[in-house]
């Protein structure tokens, strides 16, 4: 939308709805398939995000097998430890190249650091995406049940010369991981199965 946008100006942002069949929308399947039909109108969390021109993508508009945002896999999960893998695409829709390094930090469900791991400075190319990998242990990680269903929520920075930007948060909850909005923020939830 920036390049639509005049700046200095009042600008209007429309917003048209309608029930007709859309292969990326949720369910998935055609209305006629469908027990119940939601006949259009907002039914999920909307939101007008602002952001830099280096930023985490979003993972249904990059349109990549699993491509854009944060993609979490957890590993050798077990109540002495958990590994998890966190692979986090960047976009840069700047002129130039930029520099930036990608920093994830796990929470306890008391919102308590328990783990954090911070990249190397990555060059993305002008009008590019960068994937950045991480790994992060967990030493004896709380883990989920039905009986006691604990989470724990991972925040994902990007950080690059002159910005430091809370981007996106993922909160673990069972697999697979599912995207729950907040204000501001796309948390989806995860956690550690044993």
């Amino acid at each position: 939308m920036s390049r639509q946008l005049k700046y200095g100006q009042e600008n209007c942002l429309l917003v048209k709805l309608n029930n007709q069949d859309n292969p990326a929308v949720p369910p998935g399947k055609p209305l006629k398939d469908l027990d119940f039909n939601f006949y259009s109108g907002l039914y999920r969390w909307v939101e007008l995000r602002v952001q830099d021109k280096v930023y985490i993508t979003d993972p249904v508009q990059t349109g990549r097998v699993a491509g854009g945002g944060i993609l979490v896999h957890y590993e050798n999960v077990n109540s002495k430890s958990a590994m998890l893998r966190v692979q986090t695409e960047v976009q840069n829709d700047a002129a130039q190249t930029q520099k930036a390094q990608v920093r994830a930090i796990l929470l306890d469900a008391k919102g308590a650091e328990v783990g954090r791991v911070e990249s190397e400075a990555a060059g993305i190319a002008a009008g590019a995406f960068g994937r950045i990998e991480q790994q992060l242990t967990v030493t004896r990680p709380q883990l989920w049940s039905p009986e006691q269903p604990y989470l724990y929520e991972l925040v994902v920075e990007v950080l690059h010369p002159f910005r430091h930007r809370r981007l996106l948060s993922e909160r673990p909850e069972a697999a697979p991981a599912r995207h729950q909005p907040s204000p501001g923020i796309s948390i989806p939830r995860l956690c550690l199965i044993g």
